[in-house]
């Protein structure tokens, strides 16, 4: 491309051109886009509204599903939800375990026999826990329970738990089976 007033590349699009033509004032080429309104803009805003009523469409074909369902269906669809949070988790300490040789927590028991969601024992007072904000776990005995689904449904994992004495926390580790 030529360094003069006349020479410019021009690429042009719905809604915008861009030049890179010579600046007036010096000798330097410099790139610019112009936007324009038209059919883009129109395009886009349609598009949008479209994807809005879909999605729309789709939430209320949830809702009219929802309400058709037995409660035996129900049933079935919060467990295989549950099943696919499980794997998920499952997954997770593998992830874990990948990078460090173990997945754990060691979680609070708060003084009314309720897992602490907010904050854990271990590493830094203030993280907050994996697994009791991944689970509905209200109580430690809620935690054997998923880790016994978890360790039923991945035998590839070996799960245990502990707890103190006292019932101030509790701890899972998870490993990868040898």
């Amino acid at each position: 491309m030529e360094n003069s007033a006349d020479a410019q590349s021009i690429t042009t699009g719905k809604g915008f051109t861009m030049k890179d033509d010579l600046h007036p004032s010096s000798s330097i080429n410099r790139p610019s886009v112009e936007f324009r309104q038209g059919d883009s803009s129109e395009e886009a805003i349609n598009r949008l509204e479209k994807e809005r009523k879909e999605q729309e469409r789709l939430h209320l074909e949830e809702l009219e599903k929802e309400a058709s369902m037995t409660l035996a269906d129900k049933a079935k669809r919060d467990e295989e939800w549950a099943r696919e949070d499980r794997k998920f988790m499952a997954d997770w300490f593998e992830d874990g375990i990948k990078r460090g040789g173990e997945s754990s927590e060691t979680l609070i028991i708060k003084p009314d026999g309720t897992l602490d969601h907010k904050k854990r024992l271990d590493e830094g007072f203030g993280t907050v826990p994996f697994i009791a904000s991944a689970g509905k776990l209200e109580k430690p005995e809620d935690l054997y329970k998923l880790m016994a689904k978890i360790s039923e449904e991945h035998p590839q994992l070996s799960i245990s738990v502990e707890s103190d004495p006292n019932m101030q926390w509790i701890k899972y580790k998870v490993l990868k089976k040898k």
